[in-house]
């Protein structure tokens, strides 16, 4: 890890060379290309006496020349904190330089999350989900959890454990506390930049094309195929094992029951045709 994918992460600025350190250490036990911290004025004599080139500090601090300083707004030793967290995160999962990851999101095995995609706090996301680059995962959000998948069987209820688990595309957003669940059969996949809303619920299996927009409390069920540059509004419920085609718009509070071709506009519950459920509600009146 770099200076600059340090400074990046902690939200401060580096003043000086931006170099591979080798690990983290206290000034006085650290090594020339390893990464230290001053805590206050009384420690600045440290700085001179450590053979460490690299610090974090206090924006307060006057500075000695000759070293590299990333220079932050909080409390050195919080901004450790935070740094040894990410560090944990980028151990154990494929995670590329400058993803911001909240310390308080909770990442699980095998995880691939690209660059400049953003983690927010108490987001969690379960193993194998792969997320592409310029990701906004806002907070409570739930990636990758096990799909709901039961079935009534003599009785009893039968629940298939999936193989499968999520694919999120580049520049995708989702919305404070929205879920996607895990593929039964295949990946559940949120196509390229197609933003999510608050509150959302994305079922198992179900494939969602590029550039398409969720608008919050809506519910699509497992296996259904939503087109490209779609829309769909609030408090939409979308029913399972559909395919609805590209440029598909369901207006809000529909009941989507059955599948749509490229083009259509629907409304109303069950949705049909917009025009003439519009028609149909004004023979009403």
């Amino acid at each position: 890890m770099t200076l600059e994918e340090v400074s990046y992460i902690l939200k401060g600025r580096l003043v000086g060379e931006n170099i591979k350190f080798h690990k983290i250490s206290i000034p006085s036990l650290a090594k020339e290309n390893d990464l230290s911290f001053i805590k206050n004025h009384e420690s600045l004599a440290l700085i001179k006496s450590s053979s460490c080139k690299n610090f974090i500090v206090s924006k307060r601090l006057f500075l000695p020349r000759g070293k590299n300083y990333i220079v932050v707004n909080e409390d050195p030793i919080l901004c450790l904190e935070k740094l040894l967290q990410q560090m944990k995160v980028i151990e154990k999962n494929e995670i590329l330089k400058k993803a911001i990851i909240s310390p308080k999101a909770i990442i699980g095995k095998n995880v691939t999350i690209g660059k400049n995609s953003l983690i927010e706090d108490n987001v969690k996301i379960y193993d194998n989900v792969k997320i592409g680059e310029h990701v906004k995962i806002y907070s409570g959000a739930i990636i990758g959890k096990p799909g709901f998948s039961h079935y009534i069987h003599n009785n009893d209820v039968i629940t298939l454990d999936g193989i499968g688990s999520v694919v999120i595309e580049n520049s995708v957003e989702i919305g404070a506390n929205s879920c996607v669940d895990a593929g039964i059969f295949g990946d559940t996949t949120i196509g390229e930049n197609t933003k999510i809303d608050n509150f959302c619920q994305i079922g198992h299996d179900v494939k969602i094309g590029k550039n398409s927009i969720i608008c919050s409390q809506v519910g699509i069920a497992g296996y259904t195929s939503l087109g490209e540059n779609s829309i769909i509004y609030g408090k939409v419920g979308i029913s399972d094992s559909l395919i609805l085609g590209n440029n598909f718009i369901a207006k809000g509070y529909s009941a989507v029951t059955k599948s749509f071709p490229d083009n259509s506009i629907v409304s109303g519950i069950p949705a049909r045709n917009n025009k003439e459920n519009l028609k149909r509600i004004s023979k009403k009146y």
